[in-house]
């Protein structure tokens, strides 16, 4: 069962049951709350940044942004738990994808202190992703606005799609302010 194959010890069987768990949620629509209540009695075995990475968009991060309720990802992303809080951010990106920017932009920026380095990547993977969504003038605002907080790492992770002469600008002066600690 699936039950089954989620609790499974080996990470590649709880992989597998998770693209078999967003199968299931895109094609029986008419279940998705019964999916979801799965996925979250679950979600301790959802331990690692590809479980995350593969399934929270897709399920999470869809029913909230189709059933406009977004309590689910604001808990999340107040978890103590690095994979509940991973599962917040990936989650964004369904929000992303429809060009609505001003929730995922509210999460990330609650989150930007996080010291977690797979959650730096990750805010930077979706502020890359509302660069290429919702406009570059929306993420370097974000990226200014923000400077002192922002990671090296999440500032490298977001600028991917700069010009290279942007992006080089706002490398160097990261690269700066880390050397200064």
């Amino acid at each position: 069962t699936l039950e089954k194959l989620i609790s499974s010890k080996y990470h590649e069987v709880r992989f597998l049951s998770l693209n078999i768990l967003v199968l299931k949620y895109e094609k029986n629509i008419e279940i998705e709350k019964d999916i979801l209540d799965f996925y979250l009695r679950n979600v301790k075995y959802v331990n690692n940044w590809d479980l995350v990475d593969t399934s929270s968009y897709k399920i999470v991060g869809r029913y909230s942004f189709e059933n406009k309720d977004k309590s689910l990802i604001k808990k999340f992303s107040r978890s103590d738990n690095i994979w509940e809080r991973r599962i917040a951010v990936v989650s964004l990106y369904y929000f992303i994808k429809r060009k609505d920017c001003s929730f995922p932009l509210s999460v990330l920026k609650r989150l930007l202190n996080d010291r977690e380095e797979l959650l730096k990547k990750a805010i930077g993977w979706m502020l890359r992703e509302i660069c290429k969504n919702c406009g570059e003038d929306i993420l370097e605002k974000f990226l200014i606005e923000n400077y002192n907080i922002l990671a090296p790492i999440t500032v490298s992770y977001a600028t991917e799609r700069f010009s290279k002469e942007k992006r080089k600008r706002f490398l160097k002066g990261y690269r700066k302010k880390l050397h200064k600690h």
